[in-house]
């Protein structure tokens, strides 16, 4: 079993930068909609073109930053990500009117969904199969307690009538992918004799052996079962689980169920500290499973937490608040099964050389998931099906 005191440097670096960036996205990730629409006054159906915009301009970018890890490295393609989200986040903190809204939104879109395809590479890259899936769950760990804290202190400093706290707390967000950049770099000699090791085809049960054809492209890639079974099994969790969480959820808690957003916003920060709590005994429960196994106790956690939901809607008062407190809670603890699952299981059926499209792929999952599933969730709520 893994532990934090059994990583090794790069990688305990690698955290603690991602961990003072993940504080920072939970700064400014529950309030993008409200600063648009409320504190800078752009029209719901503008503030919604620019989330649109921001999800497209992912979808775009994953397929290329997969070529480019594979061919220029991970480390390059990056930087190159944190620089763009750094630059799209700032771009935030000065728009008044949609064109540089959409501008931002492109950067920030395009440069976040790079940032986590590339990143699971990385981390990747620094391990091997033997500790990936744990170092997978506590990376996860360390970004949920980071978006719980950083959500939580936003919560206590941002008021829509303070303009200026919303453009502090954009400009902090900026700020922590620059932060983040340094820890990044150390390790690269690392992986580069991991990378040597599974080209020698000591590592990944995908690797080819001496003398076998090299494979270069996606054409080869879409041609594994394994990784597109992950993929779709991972969509269909994002469309129906994680979207709905930030999407329909939040609407139905506030307008369906009546519990007002600091109810709301306590449920997503136990959410954040549930996971942040138990995922290192869940990594210990799981150390010996099957992905395949760990997966589908995600699917079952997630089925019972929207059945929570369900029941909580036929409440009332603190009955209800708890009950949905108490569903994302159950919705966490699904979250810390999936999480040392999907994503080393695609990381071990990668060879080094195609890493970079293998999660390319897998990051498409997320994106086409977080497009379909707030327009379902728009269709149902308008419906009164919420």
């Amino acid at each position: 079993m893994t532990g934090l005191s059994n990583l090794t440097k790069p990688v305990r670096l690698l955290f603690v930068g991602y961990g003072i960036n993940m504080f920072g996205m939970g700064l400014t990730m529950p309030y993008l909609m409200v600063y648009l629409h409320v504190v800078r006054h752009l029209p719901l159906l503008e503030s919604g073109l620019v989330l649109s915009t921001s999800s497209l301009a992912g979808l775009l970018a994953v397929p290329t930053s997969g070529w480019a890890v594979d061919r220029y490295g991970t480390l390059k393609v990056l930087v190159l990500a944190l620089l763009a989200v750094a630059i799209g986040t700032m771009g935030y903190s000065l728009v008044y009117v949609l064109f540089p809204a959409l501008l931002a939104a492109v950067c920030s879109g395009a440069g976040g969904a790079a940032m986590w395809a590339t990143l699971n590479a990385r981390m990747a890259e620094l391990t091997d199969e033997s500790n990936r899936a744990q170092v997978f769950g506590l990376a996860y760990a360390v970004q949920n307690l980071g978006l719980g804290l950083g959500s939580g202190v936003s919560g206590m400093v941002v008021h829509t009538r303070i303009p200026a706290s919303f453009v502090t707390i954009f400009l902090l967000d900026a700020a922590t992918y620059l932060i983040f950049i340094p820890f990044i770099i150390p390790g690269s000699s690392q992986a580069k004799r991991l990378r040597e090791r599974a080209q020698g085809g000591h590592l990944s049960v995908r690797q080819e052996t001496a003398g076998a054809s090299v494979r270069t492209g996606y054409g080869d890639v879409l041609r594994d079962r394994g990784l597109l079974g992950a993929a779709a099994l991972n969509a269909l969790f994002v469309t129906f689980g994680f979207s709905q969480l930030t999407s329909s959820f939040p609407t139905w808690a506030v307008g369906f169920a009546g519990v007002g957003t600091r109810i709301t916003g306590f449920a997503f920060f136990a959410n954040c500290i549930v996971i942040a709590l138990i995922q290192l005994p869940i990594l210990r429960l799981t150390a010996s499973w099957r992905r395949t196994r760990a997966a589908a106790m995600a699917g079952v956690g997630f089925a019972l937490a929207w059945l929570v939901v369900v029941v909580a809607g036929r409440g009332h008062g603190g009955w209800t608040a708890g009950l949905l407190i108490a569903a994302l809670s159950v919705f966490g603890i699904a979250e810390t099964f999936l999480s040392p699952s999907l994503s080393p299981l695609v990381n071990n059926l990668a060879p080094a050389s195609l890493r970079g499209r293998y999660n390319a792929v897998f990051g498409l999952s997320w994106q086409v998931g977080s497009i379909l599933g707030p327009a379902l969730a728009g269709v149902a709520l308008g419906q009164g099906d919420g």
